[in-house]
């Protein structure tokens, strides 16, 4: 028999989603490793991190001795720190914590460097890590999904440089920049791509998405703003900005 009480659900404990980088072994009789990175989250107060194995994925991007050689980004930096009388000398930038942990040796490469900024939404957690966008559970391991933006290397082909943005959220939707030069909207509930616009300059810092439209700034220079056709898209105020520093209270 029912007491006439109504059965609330517990809310969700406060949690802080976040990257993770692991050296995974490839070969143990030579010791080599490789890159690879993952979704983690962290209830408050506590040590133990809840680790989402389904998003781990190889990550050469974080790779300081393959992004030396292969990659185009790493020397353009080269070229930007060069410019501005970074050619040799970094100060106090912490160059040796940079290449190990992120991939990067320029100064002008960590300042731009936002990596996937997880955050939490509707009670879920999102991350974009490489060219993978994801959404899970902060309260289990459970991703609900997965999806790969813009084109890809092959199997064989390393990525080198991380194409996405993190994401921004609005009226339900994932925004995303990528260095390959477009802006993409998911359905936050599904991954579903609702659409994909051509800005032709690579984007390489978080949208933002206000009264229906999207700002971006480019590496180039440009500030580029569009209409998505919905005049509910709003919200997200800030670049680089988080779902607090946005106002949202939903997280």
């Amino acid at each position: 028999m029912s007491s006439g009480k109504s059965r609330r659900t517990p809310p969700l404990r406060p949690s802080s989603g976040r990257d993770q980088r692991q050296e995974v072994p490839e070969d143990a009789a030579s010791g080599e490793v490789h890159q690879s990175e993952h979704l983690a989250a962290r209830k408050l107060k506590e040590a133990a991190d809840r680790h989402y194995a389904a998003t781990a994925r190889k990550a050469d991007y974080l790779d300081h001795g393959k992004r030396k050689v292969g990659s185009r980004r790493y020397f353009m930096a080269a070229c930007m720190d060069e410019a501005v009388g970074f050619a040799s000398g970094k100060g106090d930038a912490k160059m040796e914590q940079a290449m190990h942990n992120l991939g990067h040796a320029h100064v002008q490469a960590i300042w731009a460097y936002q990596g996937s900024k997880p955050f939490v939404s509707k009670a879920r957690l999102y991350a974009a890590h490489g060219d993978t966008v994801s959404s899970a559970d902060p309260r289990s391991d459970h991703v609900f999904w997965k999806k790969t933006i813009g084109s890809t290397p092959g199997p064989d082909q390393e990525l080198l440089d991380s194409p996405l943005t993190p994401p921004a959220i609005a009226n339900g939707k994932l925004f995303f920049g990528t260095s390959q030069g477009a802006i993409h909207c998911l359905e936050e509930a599904t991954g579903e791509e609702f659409w994909s616009v051509p800005v032709d300059e690579p984007v390489i810092f978080q949208p933002a998405v206000a009264h229906g439209r999207v700002y971006v700034g480019t590496e180039a220079g440009s500030l580029i703003c569009f209409e998505t056709g919905d005049p509910q898209d709003d919200c997200w105020l800030m670049w680089g900005g988080d779902a607090a520093h946005n106002g949202r209270i939903d997280g």
